[in-house]
């Protein structure tokens, strides 16, 4: 029962945290359902009726419609055609409903709705001739989500082939199968070099913090459920990848990149709040594990980009002097509903011979309040806050590292983009400014809109110009300031973010395409100074007691138990 008590505590607290922002009848609402999930706990009521209160509503309400609760729609098993989202539902399904009666070729659509914010999203699907069914897929965390199809157009499913989600849970109940392929092509395997047979993915029997996959023949460890072991993503394991030059991988990526320039339908915060963050530091491969999806920054751009290192720089590898190729995905951390972007970073250089020099930068944790994503600028440090929403990424988080709002950079400084190792010189932090002559919001205030003006930079635009930043500010309360760079200490220009191909939406970019954090305990550990310098404090600015050890890898804890 520990998996649907946290999931009813995260949609309790996700419900009261989108009161803030929506009218009193919505409030009302929001406060109804927030009482049935107390119910819950309480044991007065079922899981399921108090995650969908209005299912019986909608159903007296819209009579023309056949509607299926707490289901997805399962486009890989019937023919839905050309479907279309539209997002920033403020009134509910009949706001859909409208829009689907006014196209004679609607069949329905699927209707979804945000916990933090509480506005919906809702895609839309077509009549086909000699369609199937309309299918549905179960998935294992609860969603508000609900399926509408006009009456007499449901049918029957009858697609023989399961859905990727029931197969996965086929090789979760220990089902035989053959070994699955990781992201670039190879056979995942687990740290005590057996065979995945499903996929990488955290459990109860971790607490939902580290991946495990059930494996094949007599390896791994035994459980009722069959036999397992943690997954392993170290470089070793990917070898035939990593060993290629830089612009090889650079090509294979580009060209991923390009294959397919529609964006990732929706924000998927919650349903993977059980996922393993510690995968996200520990994950040495091109892409992420087969399944997963993108906790945060789930939409993004994509553009390949040069950075011209000053020959004056203080600094090793990637930010030693030089030109530096890499690709740059800019993308809002969290659904912007219709209050506005929070603007993210992830930046790859792919190298010869030795893993990718990654790293990701932020403003702020917290929701967005605005549509221009260079209002300000990005660091690798963010603002500690405990604030809702921001608090369930923090305590989710801390599963990986101690201090959740810094990541590391020394990594970026160990190996050049040819390869060759170096004893890293890094700074205490890296800062993007934004260029002050880009902006967006002047069009469609909504997420396709602000991708459609990035994706309109020409050739050559200046993105961002990269600060090392050698030691702290004052007390790093506010590490990003306002604007310029009046709060990187000993700040030194590494040069500008200038693209070197168009930026465009992605769905590699979004579904596939990972970007490594590195622990900040890694920088502390190669440079114990950074810890603690005049007025600035880790334990400050970490919201906690820093010892500089982070939590223990995956694998070296041990299970709770044995039924993984």
């Amino acid at each position: 029962m520990r998996a649907p008590v946290f999931a009813i505590y995260a949609a309790s607290a996700n419900l009261a945290g989108g009161l803030r922002r929506q009218s009193k009848a919505l409030q009302a609402e929001a406060v109804e359902e927030l009482a049935s999930l107390t119910d819950v706990m309480s044991g007065k009521i079922s899981v399921e009726k108090a995650l969908y209160p209005r299912c019986d509503q909608y159903t007296e309400s819209f009579p023309d419609y056949s509607i299926t609760c707490g289901r997805f729609l399962d486009k890989p098993k019937f023919n839905a055609g050309n479907t279309t989202f539209k997002q920033g539902i403020l009134n509910g399904p009949g706001e859909c409903m409208e829009t689907c009666n006014a196209d004679e070729k609607c069949r329905g659509f699927e209707y979804t709705r945000n916990h933090i914010y509480l506005h919906g999203s809702c895609t839309f699907f077509q009549v086909v001739e000699d369609a199937d069914g309309v299918c549905t897929h179960l998935f294992p965390f609860p969603l508000l989500v609900y399926v509408f199809t006009k009456n007499g157009m449901q049918g029957e499913c009858g697609a023989d082939m399961p859905s990727l989600l029931e197969k996965s849970v086929e090789y979760a109940q220990g089902g035989e199968g053959e070994g699955i392929q990781n992201a670039a092509g190879g056979r995942q395997v687990t740290k005590n070099g057996c065979t995945c047979k499903s996929n990488c993915q955290s459990d109860i029997g971790t607490k939902f913090r580290c991946d495990t996959c059930k494996t094949e023949g007599g390896c791994g460890t035994w459980s009722l459920a069959g036999r397992w072991d943690y997954c392993d993503y170290r470089p070793a394991t990917r070898s035939d990848f990593i060993s290629q030059p830089w612009d090889s991988k650079m090509s294979y990526f580009w060209k991923n990149v390009v294959k397919n320039t529609t964006k990732y339908p929706k924000y998927p915060l919650l349903e993977n709040l059980l996922g393993s963050v510690v995968t996200v530091f520990d994950n040495y491969m091109p892409e992420m594990p087969a399944g997963r999806e993108k906790m945060i920054h789930s939409v993004g751009s994509v553009c390949q980009f040069e950075l011209d290192v000053s020959s004056r720089s203080p600094y090793t590898g990637l930010l030693g002097a030089g030109k530096q190729r890499g690709l740059i995905r800019l993308g809002s951390a969290v659904d912007p509903g219709d209050t506005g972007i929070t603007p993210g970073i992830g930046i790859k250089f792919p190298r010869s011979g030795v893993p990718d020099g990654d790293f990701v930068l932020l403003h702020t944790l917290d929701p967005g309040d605005q549509w221009d994503f260079f209002y300000k600028n990005q660091s690798t440090h963010t603002a500690p806050t405990n604030d809702f929403p921001a608090s369930l990424l923090v305590r989710k988080f801390k599963e990986a590292t101690d201090c959740v709002f810094q990541v590391g950079v020394s990594d970026l400084a160990r190996y050049s983009q040819s390869g060759r190792e170096h004893s890293p010189r890094f700074p205490f932090k890296i800062m993007a400014a934004a260029n002050p002559r880009l902006k967006t919001g002047a069009g469609e205030l909504s997420l396709e809109g602000i991708h459609k003006e990035i994706d309109a930079f020409p050739v050559g635009t200046v993105l961002y110009s990269l600060w090392a930043c050698g030691k702290p500010s004052g007390d790093e309360m506010d590490p990003n300031g306002e604007g310029g760079v009046s709060s990187c200490g000993d700040a030194f220009k590494l040069g500008d973010i200038r693209t070197t191909s168009q930026c465009t939406t992605s769905w590699y970019g979004d579904a596939s395409l990972h970007f490594r954090h590195q622990r900040i305990e890694e920088d502390w550990k190669l440079e114990p100074s950074f810890m603690r310098q005049g007025a600035y404090d880790v334990d400050k600015v970490c919201l906690k007691k820093i010892d500089g050890v982070p939590p223990p890898p995956c694998g070296a804890e041990g299970m709770l138990n044995s039924d993984a």
